[in-house]
């Protein structure tokens, strides 16, 4: 079982995986999306990880995530 730590602001995000694999690479994902339940902006943005961390830049990158409470 996994477990998320994320942090976040308006323009970051931070998130450490707890129990899970190792994964190195960048995610860019250039679209303007909106989420599905309340139809708040986010995107673009871009995902940088490293082994358990993975570090986000854009606009609301959190709001990827797919849960009401991260915005």
């Amino acid at each position: 079982m996994s477990r998320w730590l994320v942090k976040h602001g308006g323009w970051w995000m931070f998130q450490e995986g707890l129990g899970i694999g190792f994964s190195v690479g960048i995610h860019i994902d250039w679209h303007r999306r909106k989420t599905a339940r309340e139809g708040l902006p986010y995107g673009p943005y871009v995902d940088f990880h490293w082994g358990p961390w993975i570090l986000s830049f854009g606009h609301h990158p959190s709001r990827s995530l797919g849960e009401p409470g991260y915005r």
